[in-house]
């Protein structure tokens, strides 16, 4: 469970820090969908929740070229990107599936019927 937290939160493309270069997710779904892959091939789906939460930065622009002055028009540029903000466990069901597996929960690629 920590490899996939540690995993979660060192994965830099899905919420990087502000910089240049940087490209952070800027749509909700893409950013959902981004972590329900993560979480879908560690096969931990149930086990954790991801909150992120909605960073608006906006500042004033001039409509067109050159300097502005004090009658030109002005539009507002609003940027928004999403950033991971906590990982929580379900305690709960992850001692459920421990008391159901074993004492540790493995993640196997043998079939059902070689493990029966």
């Amino acid at each position: 469970m920590a490899r996939v937290r540690a995993k979660l939160w060192s994965t830099a493309w899905l919420t990087p820090a502000r910089g240049r270069g940087k490209r952070p997710s800027t749509e909700a779904a893409e950013l959902g969908k981004a972590i329900g892959k993560v979480l879908k091939a560690h096969r931990v789906e149930d086990l954790l929740q991801i909150a992120y939460v909605k960073q608006t930065e906006c500042r004033p622009q001039y409509v067109g070229r050159g300097r502005g002055s004090a009658e030109r028009a002005q539009c507002v540029i609003e940027k928004v990107r999403y950033h991971i903000t906590e990982i929580t466990r379900h305690d709960e069901r992850i001692d459920d599936l421990k008391a159901h597996v074993g004492w540790k929960a493995f993640v196997t690629n043998a079939t059902a019927a070689r493990l029966a």
